[in-house]
C-alpha cells in the first residue's frame, strides 16, 4: 500500500530507505538439550494430569543435583559467549571514534576493551541468577540462568549493539545451533524530522498500519503548561502502534526533544520492537534488520527496499491443527488403508484423490480463523 504523494503542508512524502536501520537493543536465549527433554517430557504428565500446572510438573523432574549441575553448565555457557564477545565480535575501538551510543553520547575507549560479567547473586526476570554485563567498565546488558526457568539468556542495550560485528554474532549463532533471538528492536533516525509523530498519526488514521485488523494505538506527550493556558509538548511526544504483549509494537517519538538536543532538535526515532511472542525471529534479522524493519506493517514497506514479514507461527493455531489433524486421522485411516492394500493406490494417488479440487489455502475453517486472527 503505497503512501499519498506530498500536496500540501498536512501530506505526506515517500518514505526513505533504511539501509542505515540499526539494532537498538537484542536478547538471545540460549536452549540447553537437557532443559529441552524435560519440557517434552513435563508437557507429556501435563497433558495426562491437568490439576498440576505445567511449570509445576517441570519443576517435579529437576533434582537438586540436577538444578547445580545445569546452573553450572549454563553460565560456563554465558561465560564462553562472552569471551566470543571479546575475541571476535566487537569492533575496535579505533573503529568507533565518531560513534555514538543510543544516548547521543559519545562512547570513550580505551586500548585495552573487555567484556565482563559481574555475577549480582540474584535473580531477574523470572531466572533465579542474573549478572550485569559491562563492556569497557560501562554497563550495557544482563545476562540470566536457571535450570528452573529453562535456560538462558542475555540481553544486550543499544551501547552494546553498537560495538558488536553482526555479521561475526550471526555466524556464531549457526555454529552454536541453540542461540535463538527472543527479542529484537530495529531503528531508523530521521534527524531532519521530515517523517514525524504528524506523519504515524496519518498513517494510522488511514489505515496503513491494517492487515487484517486494525491494531490498537497510543499517544502520549510531555511538556509543561504555557502562559497563554495551552499545553506546550516541550519534552517530545510519542505515538506507538501494537502491543508489545502481542510480540509487535512501533515507537514513533521525538528523540530530539527527549534528549535536548541542541544540534538536532527534530530528531524522530521509528523503532519496531519484535518479540518471540507466536512468531520465529530469523537470525537473518542480525545482518538485515531493514527487511524487517520495512516488513513489520504494511505502510512501512515504503521503508525498505526489500521488506520482509515474519510469519505468525501460533501455539494455539499449531494446536488447533494437531487436533484437526489427530481426528482427521481417526475418521480417515481405515478409508486410507482400504485404498492402499485392496484398490492397490499408491501414496501420491491416495494424495491426490483427498485434495483434488483443494486450492493450496484451502484449510479447515478452524485454521484460516485463528490464522486471521493472528495475522495483524
Amino acid at each position: 500500500m503505497k503512501l499519498p504523494p506530498k500536496t500540501g503542508s498536512d501530506s505526506m512524502t515517500l518514505a526513505p530507505s533504511t539501509d542505515k536501520c540499526i539494532i537498538d537493543y537484542l536478547t538471545l536465549s540460549f536452549d540447553y538439550v537437557e532443559l529441552e527433554r524435560l519440557k517434552m517430557e513435563a508437557k507429556l504428565h501435563f497433558e495426562a494430569d491437568r490439576t498440576i500446572n505445567f511449570r509445576d510438573h517441570y519443576k517435579a523432574l529437576l533434582t537438586e543435583e540436577m538444578v547445580t549441575t545445569t546452573d553450572n553448565i549454563l553460565f560456563d555457557n554465558i561465560s564462553k559467549f562472552i569471551s566470543q564477545l571479546n575475541t571476535r565480535m566487537s569492533k575496535h575501538y579505533k573503529d568507533l571514534s565518531d560513534w555514538k551510543d543510543a544516548s547521543g553520547e559519545e562512547f570513550s575507549y580505551s586500548d585495552h576493551e573487555m567484556w565482563t560479567v559481574k555475577n549480582n547473586h540474584y535473580g531477574r526476570f523470572r531466572y533465579p541468577n542474573s549478572a550485569n554485563l559491562e563492556f569497557d567498565s560501562v554497563p550495557v546488558g544482563v545476562a540470566c540462568w536457571g535450570a528452573e526457568n529453562f535456560g538462558a539468556m542475555v540481553s544486550l542495550t543499544g551501547k552494546a549493539c553498537g560495538s558488536i560485528k553482526f555479521e561475526e554474532l550471526h555466524d556464531l549463532c549457526i555454529e552454536l545451533g541453540y542461540v535463538r533471538i527472543t527479542r529484537i528492536d530495529m531503528a531508523y533516525d530521521d534527524f531532519q524530522g521530515h517523517f514525524n509523530i504528524d506523519t504515524c498519526r496519518k498513517m494510522f488514521k488511514q489505515g496503513l498500519f491494517t492487515v487484517t485488523t486494525p491494531p490498537s494505538y497510543a499517544y502520549y506527550e510531555s511538556g509543561v503548561l504555557a502562559k497563554n493556558g495551552r499545553l506546550c509538548a516541550s519534552a517530545g511526544r510519542s505515538f506507538y502502534v501494537g502491543k508489545r504483549t502481542n510480540g509487535k509494537m512501533l515507537r514513533v517519538y521525538e528523540k530530539g526533544l527527549h534528549l535536548k538536543d541542541e544540534k538536532n532538535p527534530d530528531w524522530v526515532r521509528w523503532e519496531v520492537e519484535l518479540r518471540n511472542i507466536d512468531r520465529e525471529i530469523p537470525l537473518d534479522a542480525l545482518l538485515n534488520p531493514s527487511k524487517y524493519f520495512a516488513g513489520s506493517y504494511p505502510c512501512l514497506n515504503q521503508f525498505g527496499t526489500q521488506p520482509e514479514r515474519i510469519q505468525l507461527q501460533s501455539k494455539k493455531l499449531n494446536a488447533t491443527a494437531e487436533h484437526c489433524i489427530k481426528y482427521a486421522v481417526l475418521h480417515s485411516r481405515r478409508v486410507i488403508n482400504l485404498l492402499k492394500q485392496i484398490h492397490q493406490y499408491s501414496s501420491q494417488e491416495i494424495v491426490d484423490l483427498f485434495t483434488a479440487e483443494l486450492d493450496d489455502d484451502d484449510f479447515p475453517t478452524r485454521i484460516k480463523s485463528d490464522a486471521l486472527v493472528l495475522s495483524t
